[in-house]
């Protein structure tokens, strides 16, 4: 989504005149439609959704302000994002340094800096017939693996990996979101490049998705449901890939292999009695992913948190636990929910955020 290919049209001149007057309705004009494209970009960099709300919303109040020096010979979206950028940068600094370094050794995820994006606020499907090119930003860079991977990077790398490979911009513009010099940029990638690739052959990154049809991917997390509804080991067994791995950020958790992956799920339900725990079937990160529910004291079903599922070929090659239940309203679940059937049919409770 190079920003070259971003003009700004006449209607939007008018809009900019308006705003800079102080016609707050001519701003959230301009702005609104981008702030599904602006969530995005700041979840990428930031890791979790709730943050990339709070960053959006300081961008947003911050483009308000600066309205005034907005030059509309530059994209109006360019600018929100140069804004957007960096916010999260900001923030990325305010974080306690040893958070993000020791995120390799945790599954590129710490302190609660990564969560799921649920796929509802991606809208590719609708964005495919209206705006395939947005349909295509969308799905880039979403997946776990390379949220996990950019968690290894210095901000700035993050910042120009990030604005290169997903957005497409170019060095040049790249260099002035960043206020650095072509050289700067290119020698920000390299080192990013090659930080990667160097925790990707140590193993330290899990596997990378492969996306098959969605039907393939909805039926394996619909046939993880099941074998787990019915305390199905052996199923669920089948269902995972030789070398499959298991971790769930923050905490120091890694399990190898399936034998590891279903003790873990064995502790969670006492006497290996799955069906103690509602599971549901959703999607996150542009992967097939599961809801779960444990049971409290007084036999609620009560939100517990998110696993995403990594598929490679016709198996489950890595799954990432997420202990959250702040973010069940994004996925349009509440937080408690009925069992029926030893499985979640349907759900009751609020969807306030």
């Amino acid at each position: 989504m190079s920003i070259r290919r971003t003009f700004v049209q006449r209607p939007e001149l008018a809009l900019v005149a308006l705003a800079q007057a102080g016609d707050e309705r001519a701003f959230a004009q301009l702005a609104e439609p981008h702030r599904p494209a602006l969530l995005r970009h700041c979840y990428r960099m930031l890791g979790s959704l709730l943050d990339a709300e709070d960053a959006v919303q300081d961008a947003f109040v911050r483009a308000w302000r600066g309205l005034p020096r907005f030059e509309p010979r530059a994209p109006f979206q360019a600018w929100l994002y140069r804004i957007a950028t960096n916010v999260c940068l900001t923030a990325l600094r305010r974080r306690p340094p040893h958070l993000e370094a020791k995120a390799a050794s945790q599954g590129g995820a710490v302190d609660g800096v990564l969560t799921p994006y649920p796929d509802a606020l991606l809208n590719v499907e609708a964005d495919e017939a209206s705006d395939p090119a947005r349909a295509f930003e969308a799905r880039q860079g979403i997946e776990i693996a390379f949220l996990i991977a950019v968690r290894l990077l210095a901000p700035r790398q993050r910042a120009a990996l990030i604005l290169h490979d997903v957005l497409e911009w170019s060095v040049v513009e790249i260099g002035g979101c960043l206020d650095a010099s072509v050289p700067s940029v290119n020698s920000l990638l390299q080192r990013a490049r090659t930080k990667i690739a160097r925790e990707r052959a140590a193993g330290h990154l899990p596997p990378n998705h492969t996306p098959s049809s969605s039907a393939v991917e909805r039926e394996l997390a619909e046939r993880f449901v099941s074998a787990w509804s019915t305390c199905d080991v052996p199923a669920l067994v089948s269902l995972l890939a030789a070398d499959v791995t298991l971790t769930a950020p923050p905490r120091r958790l890694r399990c190898d292999g399936p034998a590891e992956v279903v003790e873990f799920f064995s502790a969670l339900a006492a006497d290996r009695r799955f069906d103690r725990i509602g599971v549901l079937a959703t999607r996150a990160n542009n992967q097939p992913a599961i809801a779960d529910y444990f049971e409290d004291s007084s036999g609620k079903l009560v939100a517990h948190g998110v696993m995403v599922l990594t598929i490679g070929g016709d198996r489950i090659a890595a799954i990432t636990g997420f202990d959250d239940d702040r973010v069940f309203p994004y996925f349009g679940l509440p937080r408690v929910a009925v069992l029926e059937h030893r499985n979640v049919r349907y759900a009751v409770g609020h969807h306030d955020r």
